[in-house]
């Protein structure tokens, strides 16, 4: 029965985790920071509502730092969908995720302790598997369709509206200056319709994003650690801290939703407040980050 409730868990983790971002294919998600923020609302929803499940335990603000850091992983999100798409974008913040929790866990880095591995050779065998998996993911290619224009056609056999200038058309002169005019708007509807694609800044961000998530849980699980009870180490300023998990979700997600809001008003200051938004990826986004966490 114990190991069934972790497959059960391991199970909807990879449903939801590995889902959750569908929905930005669906909808325009513009470049990410407005996504984010609602998403992350989604996040600290979830995580209110665990928390008074919970009692409302003691409030430990280092626990904020793993939330900060996966909101820096996470808004990098939606542009590596839009460079190499989600597919690949998964594999690689999705191996190099796994890669870095098992050195944490493997070295004891950042102050926690080793894990306890009773077979030693199948937890590095599969991490062999791990680290090929995201080095052979770097030679995919990618395919990009090309964005539809935005322009809207002025009739059903979709020719482009003619500059709305007196012209005579009988002139060749004048013809010549008209279709000047179409070629230069046209020129601009091309780069309005999204930036150059980057197969190389894809990945490198893929992998600063799967870093950020494999230490996301370091800070509360410190915490946990070293509480100064049984056979924890002993931390003075977190003595007594709970050994519990899921009383740290409501600080992590505080963490979060502050970076995500700190990002999105410095985000809206660099647009000179006009920063992308959209009514239709709220309700989308906000569930997709309520669904994402339901498996924490």
């Amino acid at each position: 029965e114990k190991y069934a409730s972790r497959w059960v868990g391991i199970t909807m983790a990879v449903v939801f985790f590995g889902s959750n971002f569908t929905i930005v294919k669906k909808y325009d998600s513009g470049d990410g920071i407005f996504f984010q923020l609602w998403m992350c609302m989604g996040i600290w929803t979830v995580g209110l509502v665990v928390n008074l499940i919970q009692g409302s335990p003691k409030f430990w603000p280092f626990a904020m730092l793993g939330g900060v850091l996966w909101a820096i992983g996470n808004v990098l999100c939606v542009y590596i969908i839009q460079q190499i798409g989600l597919g690949l974008g998964l594999v690689i913040w999705g191996s190099t995720l796994m890669l870095t929790g098992w050195f944490t866990g493997f070295f004891g880095l950042f102050g926690l302790e080793k894990d306890d591995i009773s077979v030693v050779w199948l937890s590095v065998i599969g991490l062999v598997f791990a680290l090929a998996s995201l080095l052979t993911s770097f030679f995919v290619e990618i395919t990009h369709v090309p964005e539809a224009s935005s322009r809207q056609p002025n009739s059903e056999e979709g020719f482009a509206p003619l500059p709305s200038d007196d012209v005579d058309y009988n002139n060749d002169e004048d013809l010549k200056t008209a279709e000047a005019k179409v070629s230069a708007q046209e020129g601009e509807e091309v780069k309005s319709t999204g930036s150059p694609k980057s197969k190389v800044r894809g990945i490198i961000c893929a992998l600063c994003a799967g870093f950020f998530f494999g230490i996301n849980f370091d800070p509360p699980t410190y915490i946990q650690q070293h509480n100064c009870e049984d056979d924890n180490r002993c931390d003075e300023q977190y003595r007594g801290a709970s050994s519990e998990p899921l009383d740290y979700v409501f600080a992590h997600f505080c963490g979060i939703i502050i970076m995500s809001m700190f990002i999105f008003f410095s985000y809206a200051i660099y647009k000179r407040n006009t920063p992308w938004v959209s009514p239709q990826i709220c309700l989308p986004a906000y569930l997709s980050g309520g669904s994402s966490v339901n498996n924490t």
